[in-house]
């Protein structure tokens, strides 16, 4: 083939860049020319053709002059895909073999970087290959390292350490369920263990430093003000203002205050006590402290420095993290909230930041905002089981820190200066609009799922912090700030659905007591704004249907007469009956007719001639069908007279149709029976 390509004597000195180099032993050379440029031989299969990027044969056409050839480029070979498996092994071997704190160092910041993604089934792998068992065993190393070291150099390093590894050990339990499951079947019960003996200790720790810090700002202050008044008598403004500094209403206070929570289920208005809590007694209360006024910064007793405080900040998130990634699991839920120490550990970590009035204290010491978006999380995931859902709703100061979350609102103006009695006010940053927000979807979503419990129904409708906080959740559509974001549209509409769904399910309790008591709640607040949400909620899919239902429930023959005595409420009924007519017949259009149909045919036989509402019912029965106007016209003695016990669907236990279902798999737990996350954790 080669002989047959006409020859060219003149030489060129240049390559032509497709040529591919060849050692001198395989160059071929020509009876009349060598090295001719226009000629390239064929490739051996081990040269690589340094000019192509593409994995398929191409065809490669060289032309110079009038001559062609034709070059048939083989396959590039592939490039060798990265073991993952390799490169885990040697991390987990370097973190199991380091001995001195630099090489540990090194070893977790591998770990970091290679364990810091979002793939599920590298995940898998990595606690395939035992991830997950080195970094619990240095994890718990370094608490006994703690107990060892006393010095503070050595117990920061210590803390930034552990720090580390928790970080490590939460990225490789983002992975599947199963995995997940597999891990804590191996070694939960011990982590659950040395989590909440950090957690506690770090909230220890920072509830010391801020009594420590008030006792001391308090003494300065006092001596500062004695300095003052001997030396400079003749300032009255100085004096004044040194004394009055102590009961401004603006300024934080100097003393200790532990402040009262909601009230019980028993109505009773006295402090909340900090819970017994393990390994040094997790304080829950809220601990507040003056950080601002004169001689703080001379105390004996300095506030910790700020690294420390950012350690400790990544250890309580990290720690509820790693909480949360196994109560997404379905199978550890049970586990988890049997765990001596859990849930008043989170508890505390949920009233830690918070005011009698539902604020948020803003100490330099305070629990950061995704500790107790974290809590509420894991709360509401171990709700999800039938089996903890009456011990939970017994746990002591679990439902009124609940309320307290769910209650939060959005402070709308800030203290202004010490001379200026008046307030500016201001507009809430994003991140802190979001925070509130969350915390009340995620908070009453833990309250549907308590209150799916038959036997936890009667005492949560005695609870009037509870009440209150669902009728405001109920009717909330709209923030007053960021009202474009879709974001906090979301989560306030997902408020509304639980709260509502909350309300109909503490309808649905066995007894009259029950519906008597929430209808004649803050003279039948409850009743107007399930009114007010049933005709005016833009979500018809849900909140308007569980509205519904919830009249529904509500409807009894103790209860008639102050229902049909609301106009509102009653035409809300005839709107829904009305509206079968019409051509709108999707699903909940019709469980909704269905709802209002079933609580009409409870307030007609139970509503006498006698009565006042008598009347206002007859003409919306003969609004709704005029054939039913017989039915309270007195001519059916038998269907007016209370003798017989009307078929009230709300006292049907077995009417599941009507009742807010539990925690099914297109709810909360997908087909294997894990927990799905809440929203946006």
């Amino acid at each position: 083939r080669l002989d047959s390509l006409p020859h060219n004597h003149h030489h060129h000195h240049h390559h032509h860049p497709t040529n591919v180099m060849m050692n001198e032993e395989e160059t071929l050379k020509l009876p009349h020319q060598q090295h001719h440029p226009s000629i390239v031989p064929p490739l051996a299969p081990t040269i690589m053709h340094s000019a192509t990027s593409n994995n398929n044969n191409t065809n490669k056409r060289v032309t110079h002059d009038t001559r062609t050839v034709v070059i048939e480029i083989p396959n590039e070979a592939k490039r060798r895909k990265v073991s993952t498996s390799i490169t885990t092994k040697q991390v987990i071997d370097a973190i199991s073999t380091a001995i001195r704190e630099e090489d540990r160092r090194d070893a977790l910041s591998a770990a970091a970087t290679a364990f810091d993604h979002n793939l599920t089934s590298l995940h898998d792998e990595e606690l395939s290959l035992g991830a997950d068992t080195i970094l619990i065993k240095h994890f718990g190393f370094l608490l006994s390292q703690k107990v060892i070291y006393s010095d503070a150099l050595s117990m920061t390093s210590v803390a930034h350490e552990t720090s580390c590894t928790m970080e490590a050990l939460e990225m490789v339990l983002r992975a599947s369920p199963t995995k997940v499951s597999e891990s804590f079947s191996k070694f939960g019960r011990g982590l659950l263990a040395m989590l909440i003996h950090v957690i506690n200790e770090e909230v220890a720790d920072r509830n010391s430093s801020s009594i420590m810090g008030t006792t001391t700002t308090t003494t300065s202050s006092s001596s500062t003000t004695t300095t003052t008044s001997t030396t400079a008598s003749n300032n009255s403004n100085t004096k004044t203002s040194a004394n009055t500094s102590t009961v401004d209403p603006d300024a934080p206070p100097t003393t200790v205050v532990v402040e009262s929570s909601p009230a019980s289920s028993c109505g009773s208005n006295s402090p909340i006590l900090p819970p017994a809590f393990p390994d040094n007694g997790l304080v829950a209360s809220l601990l507040q402290t003056g950080g601002g006024t004169s001689g703080s910064s001379t105390s004996a007793t300095p506030a910790p420095p700020p690294h420390s405080l950012r350690e400790g900040d990544v250890l309580i998130r990290k720690a509820t993290r790693i909480l949360g990634h196994f109560a997404r699991v379905g199978a550890a839920t049970q586990p988890m909230a049997y765990f001596p120490g859990l849930l008043p550990c989170l508890v505390g970590l949920l009233l830690g930041n918070t005011n009698s009035n539902g604020t948020t204290t803003t100490t330099p010491n305070m629990i950061p905002p995704e500790v107790c978006l974290n809590s509420l999380w894991i709360l509401a995931n171990l709700a999800c089981n039938s089996e903890n859902m009456v011990m939970m709703a017994c746990q002591p100061q679990l439902v009124p820190a609940l309320v307290t979350m769910a209650s939060r609102e959005i402070s709308t103006c800030s203290s202004s200066d010490s001379n200026d009695q008046h307030q500016h006010h201001h507009i809430p940053s994003p991140e802190m609009a979001v925070d509130v927000f969350r915390s009340q979807s995620i908070a009453s979503r833990a309250l549907v799922n308590l209150s799916w419990a038959p036997q936890n129904r009667i005492p949560l409708s005695e609870n009037s912090d509870l009440l209150k906080a669902l009728a405001n959740l109920s009717i909330q559509r709209g923030s007053p700030f960021y009202n474009n974001s879709r974001t906090i549209q979301e989560l306030i509409r997902s408020s509304r659905r639980h709260a509502v769904g909350t309300l109909r399910n503490l309808a649905s309790a066995v007894g009259r007591r029950c519906k008597l008591q929430l209808c004649q709640y803050e003279n039948g607040l409850l009743l107007d704004r399930l009114t007010d949400a049933a005709l005016n909620d833009p979500d018809e899919e849900n909140v308007k249907t569980k509205a519904f239902g919830c009249i529904l429930h509500l409807a009894h023959q103790d209860t008639a007469e102050l229902m049909v005595g609301r106009p509102a409420l009653v035409l809300a009924l005839k709107d829904a009956l009305l509206s079968s007519s019409s051509s709108n017949t999707s699903n909940s259009n019709a469980e909704r007719n269905a709802d209002a149909s079933k609580a009409l045919r409870v307030l007609e036989r139970s509503i006498l001639p006698h009565m006042d509402s008598y009347s206002t019912l007859k003409e919306l029965l003969e609004e709704v069908h005029p054939s039913c106007a017989s039915l309270v016209s007195g001519d059916d003695e038998e269907s007016a007279t209370p003798t017989s016990t009307p078929p009230l669907m709300s006292s049907s236990m077995n009417n599941s149709n009507t009742l807010l279902q539990p925690p099914r798999a297109s709810m909360y737990v997908d087909e294997e029976g894990n927990a799905i996350p809440a929203e946006a954790l």
